[in-house]
């Protein structure tokens, strides 16, 4: 059997048939494979065996006799029924090629039969028709075959014109300024695809030069014997200029520089090359593209700026030092569902201030998150015993015990006197903010309130600072409330306050002795309705959220990150004469871990070396890729 002969060009192959080739010469075949792979295999595999690099141990093929009759029987059955129908004439080649490659193959059986003689009497009928005014002579030249045996030899006379090859068509033409290893390499796979003789080849290789190529080629071509010899020395004369062992690209990249000629970098030496420019100081540790351009004045290699785009972001320094220029991650978070007043609080200390004439520095603000009512207490110090006082005198006591409580990372919060009394009053929960993002917490939008309001009655004497705090917090619990549509007063109390006592409409003097209750209908009427008035708070506040979440998730993108996954976390550094440290000059990022997920926008971090970082806001962690 003639293994490297197929009948027709590897293209027309179908999938089972490429399979079969591939099988019949002792290789095994993955089902997986596409008709493509199988294809290249099979190209392959036919080079190298043209070039005595791999021989084929064809498997027998007398078992298979009536198997293989089988499958060639249904292939001739497609293809008559194809010519009996709406035949096109420009499928004329692929059928023709198609019925040769049916012949090749049956010839290749060992063991004359009636059934495969019928057969490729059927294939030489097919043909005819195809051929149209060459049935006669067909048919004259088939009584002759007796043997299937010589039908490949006959069939090739009856069925195949003389055929012609133009290797112009090939559109391949080497001048001699290109790569000739790609030139080689790209003959070798046409030759084998379109099945052309490598003798062929050889006579016409005029046909595939121009210029100094062709120059050469005339001056050489009694020297060469074979096709093989010709590719060898075109290969060895005009491999690319080599003096240091190098291979050189000209003008792959168009950019001012006095180096024509660029390096071709090998695999394993491109990491040095990125390393000397980009990490030392002569480099600056710039971004991709300034990277980029310095590695391309000098050096090339296939998917460079790949390479150098990712080498820059993997690069450690760059990560710690550089500020991100993307979209700020995070999207707004869920609202909190709070039913009633003083069921959630958040508290916060402002301060330190200047000392007062009574002493104070600090104010203490509680706010409770369903009606935002506001309680303001200036103290003269910030010691946890103060905040614990006014929470449980001014708040628990007066108010009821919160179900949650928010409140910072301070050290007055996170004091053991101050988890005694969580734990005297069994308040359910506490959440305390991410680290360096207050904005999660109400106290700090109500601060900002308070901050602009006592700014505007202390003038130029910052002593007074505490003098009007009770009317600050006055006007700030009467004032109707943009988010609830209600003042805080009246949801807590359930009436508007009264501030002056001339809204009382009634001009009689009043008997102390007479003060009675006379109809206490009214106002628990309106007591009543406070559950009606409630949902609607609840309503109000979600609607709130949605508005505020529009426009704050416009500029912000979703970013989801999975517990021990590698991140950056930013640094916040503080500057130091003494210690002659200065923040400008700190690394901004420090590479840690993820721990712990608390929702999609918190997230527990620690060190490389396993020290806890405690809780981010995602606007703080970068994603390690």
């Amino acid at each position: 059997m003639d293994v490297t002969s197929l009948g027709c060009p590897i293209s027309y192959l179908l999938k089972d048939e490429l399979a079969h080739e591939l099988q019949i010469r002792g290789f095994s075949v993955e089902l997986e494979k596409s008709r493509d792979d199988l294809r290249k295999q099979l190209t392959q595999l036919i080079k190298l065996h043209r070039r005595g690099s791999v021989c084929f141990k064809p498997e027998s093929s007398e078992c298979k006799e009536e198997e293989e009759i089988a499958v060639c029987t249904a292939k001739v059955e497609a293809i008559e029924k194809e010519i009996t129908g709406d035949f096109i004439a420009r499928s004329a080649p692929r059928l023709v090629a198609r019925c040769n490659y049916l012949i090749n193959r049956l010839s290749r059986l060992d063991v004359s039969s009636e059934g495969r003689r019928n057969l490729c009497s059927r294939i030489i009928s097919c043909l005819a028709i195809i051929d149209g005014g060459r049935s006669e002579a067909s048919s004259d030249d088939e009584e002759e075959v007796k043997d299937v045996n010589v039908s490949q030899s006959c069939t090739k006379i009856i069925y195949q014109p003389a055929k012609t090859y133009n290797l112009n068509s090939l559109n391949l033409k080497f001048k001699g300024d290109s790569c000739v290893r790609i030139f080689a390499t790209r003959l070798d796979e046409l030759i084998v695809a379109r099945d052309i003789p490598e003798e062929v080849v050889f006579k016409g290789f005029s046909d595939l030069l121009d210029g100094p190529a062709l120059s050469w080629y005339r001056g050489n071509k009694t020297s060469f014997k074979n096709y093989q010899e010709v590719i060898d020395s075109l290969v060895e004369d005009f491999d690319n200029p080599d003096f240091d062992h190098k291979l050189l690209s000209k003008n792959k990249y168009n950019l001012t520089s006095a180096c024509d000629w660029k390096q071709v970098v090998p695999e394993d030496s491109r990491k040095e090359i990125l390393q000397k420019l980009h990490d030392e100081p002569s480099a600056g540790h710039f971004g991709v593209a300034k990277t980029h351009k310095r590695v391309a004045s000098h050096y090339f290699w296939p998917s460079m700026f790949q390479d150098v785009k990712k080498y820059v972001a993997a690069c450690e320094v760059c990560n710690c030092y550089k500020p991100i220029n993307t979209a700020q991650a995070g999207l707004m978070g869920q609202p909190r569902q709070v039913t009633q007043p003083w069921e959630a609080i958040s508290c916060d200390l402002m301060g330190p201030l200047p000392v007062s004439s009574n002493r104070n520095q600090f104010l203490f603000v509680v706010s409770d998150y369903f009606s935002k009512y506001t309680l303001l207490f200036p103290l003269r110090s910030s010691f946890t015993k103060h905040i614990v006082k006014c929470l449980e005198k001014g708040v628990f006591l007066l108010h009821g015990t919160p179900k949650i409580i928010f409140c910072d990372n301070g050290p007055q919060f996170v004091s053991k006197e101050f988890q005694e009394l969580i734990k005297k009053y069994n308040v359910p929960h506490i959440f305390y903010n991410p680290r360096y993002h207050p904005q999660t917490n109400q106290t700090e939008r109500v601060n900002r309130d308070i901050g602009r309001a006592i700014a505007s009655y202390v003038r130029s004497d910052h002593r007074k600072w505490d003098q009007n705090i009770s009317e600050i917090q006055c006007a700030i619990n009467t004032a109707i409330h943009e988010g609830t549509k209600f003042s805080p007063y009246s949801l807590v109390h359930g009436r508007d306050m009264i501030l002056d006592g001339s809204l009382y409409c009634s001009d009689d003097p009043i008997d102390p002795n007479q003060v009675t209750i006379v109809d206490p209908t009214s106002f628990s009427d309106s007591l009543g309705n406070l559950k009606n008035i409630f949902v609607s708070v609840r309503a109000n506040l979600k609607r709130a959220h949605e508005h505020n979440s529009k426009y704050y998730n416009l500029r912000k993108r979703p970013v989801q990150l999975q517990v021990g996954q590698f991140a950056y976390k930013r640094c916040f550094p503080l500057s130091s004469a003494i210690k002659h440290f200065s923040a400008k000059l700190a690394p901004k990022f420090e590479k840690c871990i993820i721990s712990d997920k608390h929702s999609p926008v918190v997230y527990s971090l620690k060190s490389l070396d396993g020290k806890d970082l405690g809780k981010f806001y995602i606007k703080d962690i970068v994603r390690y890729d």
